[in-house]
């Protein structure tokens, strides 16, 4: 299960780089600021939707596996016996 998890984690891991990667950026500088082109969208106004839904999807399943994986590590070590002292001359 834990083998799972994590290939899970390391899969939303960079398809959450991909996604945040391809999304344009939000400022338009200065032809923004004065009417000009430099805020066109190359692919399209849907597809920012879709990178905008893929993202957020993305980042509950990132948040979700790093989670359970904590808890399973936190629940692994919970019963292992602290390591034992050994006398010093």
């Amino acid at each position: 299960m834990s083998t799972v998890m994590f290939l899970l984690h390391v899969f939303s891991c960079l398809a959450l780089i991909i996604v945040v990667l391809a999304q344009p950026d939000r400022g338009d500088g200065m032809a923004g600021a004065f009417g000009g082109m430099g805020g066109s969208v190359a692919f399209g106004v849907k597809t920012l939707d879709v990178l905008w839904k893929a993202t957020i999807v993305l980042a509950v399943i990132f948040m979700g596996t790093a989670l359970g994986l904590t808890l399973m590590d936190k629940n692994q070590n919970q019963f292992q016996a602290p390591p034992a002292k050994t006398a010093t001359p």
